[in-house]
């Protein structure tokens, strides 16, 4: 029964795996309700954005990993294209997002858990199969981005996908071994009909590890 409980926890988590765009990982969008015409106009909106990307100012600091200016507000604009946030001065959201990654980040590394290249290529492969099958909604995604398909399959994409791969292997290490610390055990998790809810309170207990080390005092003004 938890070898069973096991491979529903990875599933649930894979289901949003066969990934949508880059705005899904990194807002959390339920992009199943999304149509090609939903898709192309967030990426519009958030056409040249990934300019952003190259400001490397440290604007605080995650259990030892850096958080930088430009991926605040790379992810707030993600977040301002999806109507996501509360209102134009809130970074509180994108920038918690970032938070629980660092942290995920920091957490896999503590634990040798690793994502590999080809992982990431295969990712890249499922997602040129299952979403890009028209080579018209391909060329206009990548138009409406502002970017050619080198620049984004190459150089964006699959920092994108690492960092959702790493998160799905965080909350399935966790599970294998440190249930506890979540307050649960595998034979409670093995009777609940609600996988979600053993995934969000894996999440829960991540969030509750965040430590974090301000660099900017007008950010920590802003979150807190």
């Amino acid at each position: 029964m938890g070898k069973r409980h096991k491979v529903i926890l990875v599933s649930v988590l894979v289901i949003t795996a066969i990934l949508v765009s880059a705005i899904a990982i990194s807002t959390n969008t339920d992009t199943k309700n999304m149509s090609e015409e939903d898709i192309l106009e967030i990426a519009k909106k958030v056409s040249g954005k990934y300019e952003l990307l190259k400001d490397d100012t440290v604007i605080a600091v995650v259990n030892g990993q850096e958080v930088y200016k430009g991926e605040l507000e790379y992810r707030k604009a993600l977040y301002d294209a999806n109507n996501q946030f509360k209102g134009p001065d809130d970074y509180k959201t994108p920038f918690e997002k970032i938070a629980l990654e660092k942290y995920e980040k920091h957490y896999a590394g503590k634990n040798n858990i690793k994502v590999t290249e080809e992982e990431v290529a295969k990712e890249i492969t499922e997602e040129k199969e299952e979403l890009f099958k028209d080579d018209d909604f391909l060329d206009q995604y990548m138009e409406n981005l502002g970017l050619i398909q080198e620049q984004y399959w190459n150089e964006y994409r699959p920092i994108e996908i690492e960092r959702y791969l790493t998160h799905l292997k965080v909350i399935n290490h966790i599970y294998e071994n440190d249930l506890g610390k979540v307050g649960l055990t595998k034979e409670e998790v093995d009777t609940m009909e609600n996988e979600n809810y053993v995934i969000d309170k894996i999440e829960e207990y991540l969030k509750s590890q965040i430590d974090i080390e301000y660099m900017d005092s007008e950010l920590e003004k802003m979150l807190k």
